[in-house]
């Protein structure tokens, strides 16, 4: 039996972290022209800062002029710079919402062979990769990826989790002792080299823009051969389904018998979007639509109810 988790913002919630229609509260504090401004008030609540990326990427692709260029420069710049923040936060923040070794998130998020995430923040390299408190992984990994640049004078500050990444896809291994996280659309503290920026995908046309970056056609590739595992149970956590690719990856594994447990506070209303056929109904062995802040908290029979996961 394999046991997989494919986070989405609504995990990171948990800790503070913003969900795309929320950037818009940093958004509106930056620097920007008068059309960035308005693409953001008019997409706050149909997308959040990904429509109006998707818009400007669109629109310099058409014009390929200087001023759609340094447009959609400075809103990347603004975006860039919220990740840091929270990445910052992350990494002199608190992880557990308890003490107790069996009811830590640490605890639960061991239990998986394989984390899939599409999130690009770094809050599980700053919180979760600091150590474990089971005995089945050493440790946790970054496949195919390495640090970026010399390494830092002063090791083991709090802030190497977080340090500048970059692509290793020759060296790509899934290792027995370290436990995989793989990030889908790459993270805000990877490079590609220090001329062409972020190894990272924001905005739409997601599955092409993959195609670009060998690293991440990569991960996508991984994600789709779990999927297809046999006995295979996928928790989804925090995810919206606003993402075509990974939709169809999951239709076509749970056409192939993938089964699937969802946490969110919207439960399986989430799935709406993607079951117009009702082909997603009769897989889904679960749902918890209690925060982690309980589940792994005060709420012992619901930490049980999730945990059941790997029992079912």
């Amino acid at each position: 039996m394999t046991h997989i988790l494919l986070t989405g913002a609504g995990f990171s919630k948990n800790w503070g972290g913003l969900l795309a229609e929320e950037f818009f509260s940093r958004l509106v504090g930056e620097d920007l022209d008068s059309k960035t401004r308005g693409l953001m008030f008019d997409g706050r609540r149909k997308g959040g800062f990904e429509r109006v990326m998707t818009v400007l990427q669109e629109e310099h692709q058409a014009s390929n002029t200087e001023e759609s260029k340094t447009r959609l420069h400075n809103f990347t710049a603004a975006i860039m710079g919220i990740f840091n923040g929270m990445n910052n936060d992350f990494v002199q923040g608190r992880f557990e919402f308890q003490n107790e070794v069996r009811y830590m998130v640490r605890s639960f998020l061991e239990q998986f062979d394989i984390i899939f995430t599409l999130n690009q923040d770094a809050l599980l390299e700053a919180q979760y990769f600091r150590g474990f408190v089971g005995g089945r992984w050493s440790g946790a990994e970054l496949p195919g990826t390495k640090h970026f640049g010399p390494p830092p004078h002063t090791q083991g500050s709090v802030f190497d989790r977080i340090a500048k990444r970059t692509s290793d896809l020759g060296n790509l291994r899934i290792s027995n002792n370290q436990q995989p996280y793989v990030k889908l659309h790459g993270s805000a503290n990877w490079v590609i080299d220090e001329r062409s920026g972020p190894l990272l995908i924001l905005g739409g046309g997601k599955q092409l823009s993959l195609q670009q970056h060998p690293l991440l056609a990569r991960y996508q590739e991984i994600f789709v051969e779990y999927l297809s595992r046999p006995n295979t149970k996928l928790m989804i956590v925090g995810y919206s389904f606003r993402d075509e690719h990974i939709n169809e990856s999951i239709l076509d594994g749970i056409k192939g018998g993938l089964k699937i447990f969802i946490v969110d506070l919207l439960g399986v209303d989430t799935i709406e979007k993607i079951d117009k056929d009702q082909i997603v109904r009769p897989s889904i062995i679960g749902e918890s639509t209690k925060p982690f802040s309980e589940s792994f908290g005060p709420d012992h029979v619901e930490h049980a109810h999730l945990m059941s996961f790997f029992r079912r």
